[in-house]
C-alpha cells in the first residue's frame, strides 16, 4: 500500500491514530503542569501553617503579658498612698541618679 492508497481509502484510520497521538501528549502536558500546581498548593499550604503556628504563640504571649498587667494594676488599686509611695521607693528600678539600674 502507497501513501495515496492509505490516505485515500483509509484516512480514518490515520485521524484517529493521530487523535489518539494528540491526545497522549496533551495528557502527559496537563498532568505535568498538574503536577507543578499541586507542589506549590503544597508549599503555600505549609507557609501559610507556619505563619498561622507564629501569630498564635505571639497571641497567647500577649494574653500572657495582659494578665500580668491586670494582676499588677490589681494589686497597685489595692494599696494606699503610703504603702503605693513605700513600694516605689523599694522597687529596684528606684535609684538616684549617681547608681546605674539594675540588669534586665
Amino acid at each position: 500500500m502507497n501513501l495515496i492508497q492509505l490516505l485515500t481509502s483509509g484516512w480514518h484510520w490515520l485521524a484517529a491514530l493521530a487523535a489518539v497521538g494528540v491526545a497522549i501528549i496533551i495528557s502527559w502536558f496537563t498532568g505535568r503542569q498538574s503536577g507543578k500546581s499541586e507542589g506549590r498548593a503544597e508549599e503555600k499550604v505549609k507557609s501559610e501553617q507556619e505563619k498561622t503556628a507564629v501569630a498564635i504563640a505571639a497571641a497567647r504571649d500577649q494574653a500572657k503579658k495582659n494578665e500580668v498587667a491586670k494582676d499588677a494594676q490589681a494589686g497597685n488599686a489595692a494599696l494606699d498612698d503610703s504603702a503605693a509611695r513605700d513600694r516605689l521607693r523599694n522597687s529596684p528600678w528606684n535609684h538616684s541618679d549617681d547608681r546605674d539600674p539594675p540588669a534586665s
